[in-house]
């Protein structure tokens, strides 16, 4: 796995696609669980693979709750609505997420991986997540290509990893 640091987002820049949508997905699933935590997003592009992240119009979102899971999804053309689908089992494997913190949105971690020549080619899914593994120091972008593993790119840091 190699590892490089990359320069963090400007301070006071308005809030990009991924992370308004994050907040209203937020603020949404607070109206009917105020304790939810986020565990992770998933995107998808209803075209396939897509060079742009702008293309990833489906986003799920998973918060965990005292009851168990929340989903809440969401699709292009972006809106305040979401449909809303409750388990009742608890998810494991990763870390909640502190909403507030993720600041660097889909289009900065790309622009990270893209300019430090790391990877050029499409992406089949996007996902942040916080997992629970060792050396994993905070929330993740990762970034599934169709032939070449996962980019990773940290939320606070922009540290980029690949896994084959």
């Amino acid at each position: 796995m190699a590892t490089s640091p990359a320069g963090a987002v400007a301070g006071g820049a308005p809030a990009k696609p991924f992370v308004r949508l994050l907040g209203q997905a937020v603020t949404r699933v607070h109206e009917d669980y105020p304790d939810a935590r986020l565990l992770f997003a998933n995107g998808a592009s209803p075209d396939g693979p897509s060079q742009s992240v702008e293309d990833f119009g489906v986003w799920r979102f998973a918060f965990t709750v005292e009851e168990g899971t929340v989903f809440l999804q969401n699709e292009k053309p972006w809106d305040s609505s979401f449909l809303v689908q409750s388990v009742p089992h608890h998810l494991i494997g990763a870390r909640a997420i502190p909403v507030p913190s993720v600041q660097r949105d889909t289009t900065d971690a790309d622009k990270i991986i893209k300019d430090i020549g790391h990877y050029a080619g499409p992406y089949s899914s996007i996902q942040l997540s916080w997992p629970l593994a060792p050396g994993v120091i905070e929330p993740v972008y990762n970034f599934k290509t169709p032939n070449a593993g996962y980019w990773s790119v940290g939320v606070y840091t922009g540290r980029i990893s690949h896994h084959a």
